[in-house]
């Protein structure tokens, strides 16, 4: 009787495949691990910048340069040609700020523009890479 003391070659071979399988399975999982913490850390900073520039805009009086309508009528979504834009750092990712403000104008329950005296609405967003947020906010003359 022949006693064998190792493996067979092609025992070890399938030993590596499933082992390299795995591996990669491995590596697969932690990019995309990592590519969501990104997207995460990313979102979470947009959203910071957002409450930031929505404290500060709240401390502003009506009449600040910063809520000036350059012309447009109406153009609460144009992230082309804003009425505000800047750059902010965060880390090692640039966010852009746009907002655009429409006077004596509001917005009714459909989320239409009505005329409204008094009041500003301003559309702010937060651009990154491709992506963005945005939000949509009243100043009154009053408060």
């Amino acid at each position: 009787m022949n006693k064998s003391n190792g493996f067979t070659l092609p025992e070890v071979l399938v030993s590596l495949g499933i082992l390299t399988v795995g591996i990669v399975l491995a590596l697969t999982t932690s990019v995309v691990a990592f590519r969501g913490n990104e997207r995460s850390r990313d979102l979470v900073n947009a959203q910071m910048i957002m409450e930031s520039f929505l404290e500060e805009f709240g401390m502003l009086p009506y009449d600040h340069s910063t809520f000036s309508d350059d012309g447009d009528s109406l153009d609460l979504g144009d992230t082309d040609d804003p009425d505000h834009s800047t750059t902010i750092t965060c880390g090692n990712k640039e966010f852009t700020v746009l907002w655009n403000v429409v006077e004596n104008h509001g917005l009714d329950s459909l989320g239409n523009l009505i005329r409204v005296p008094s009041l500003k609405t301003i559309s702010v967003f937060v651009i990154w890479d491709n992506h963005q947020i945005s939000v949509t906010t009243l100043k009154s003359r009053e408060g």
